[in-house]
């Protein structure tokens, strides 16, 4: 029998995006026998739950929105994914899309169906926070 991993997720469900994330965690989650997750409901930008300091866990899956977030993460010593990658932290392993590889795709789809004028719009920064 495997050994059980103890995963937090550090996740909001305030937004569409985490609500999706916790979906796609969950579904992984029931193919593998050896996961126990822990989830508190919260909004993208809070602290860290109360729970977590005396949490003990093998991992943490988190949208990091906070440098005060970031920290309390790394403190733990687990391994940890950031799944906002709003910071680019030295050992903090996180995912974020590739926005030329999307576009491309994007732009790809619309000339294969006929449409030969397209126009973008979005923010120059790249921060798509608001």
């Amino acid at each position: 029998m495997a050994v059980e991993r103890k995963i937090a997720l550090l996740i909001e469900t305030s937004r569409r995006y985490g609500r999706g994330l916790l979906t796609g965690v969950a579904s992984y989650a029931r193919l593998r026998s050896d996961w126990n997750l822990l989830h508190q409901e919260q909004a993208l930008v809070e602290t860290i739950p109360p729970w977590f300091k005396d949490w003990n866990g093998d991992g943490i899956l988190a949208r990091i929105e906070t440098m005060e977030v970031a920290e309390a993460v790394l403190e733990r010593g687990l391994p940890v994914v950031d799944l906002r990658s709003r910071f680019r932290i030295a050992g903090l392993a996180s995912v974020d899309t590739d926005p030329v590889a999307a576009a491309e795709l994007a732009l790809e789809h619309l000339l294969e169906r006929g449409v030969n004028r397209v126009a973008v719009c979005g923010y120059p920064s790249g921060d798509f926070s608001e």
